[in-house]
């Protein structure tokens, strides 16, 4: 999601979500984004909650790009992408910004 400031200044959102419980796990806002930014979030958060089975995202570039396909792979995560246009239900919890950046994580049971 880009939001603006007061003063009109562009910021970012990435929201890091566990899809089942919409628990929060992360949430980073910065004037850009990148998927150097999207690896380190996962980094930390595998370290301190293990590897997910799956991530869910949109279909941004910040989670689309090589880099982050290749980094997921590597440590054996499965990737799926939402549509673009259909309503998923990690956007629908009105506890998050429909519009914002989500990454959605299936953790193991």
């Amino acid at each position: 999601m880009v939001a603006r400031t007061a003063e009109g200044r562009a910021f970012r959102l990435l929201n890091i979500i566990v899809e089942y419980s919409t628990e929060c796990l992360a949430l980073l806002v910065k004037r850009r984004i990148t998927s150097q930014d999207v690896i380190d979030q996962l980094f930390e958060l595998i370290i301190f909650r293990g590897i997910p089975e799956q991530i869910r995202s949109d279909n941004g570039p910040e989670f689309t790009a090589k880099a982050v396909r290749r980094w997921l792979n590597r440590v054996g995560v499965k990737t799926l992408f939402i549509e673009p246009g259909i309503t998923s239900s990690i956007t629908t919890n009105p506890l998050f910004i429909t519009k914002s950046k989500l990454l959605a994580i299936a953790v193991p049971s």
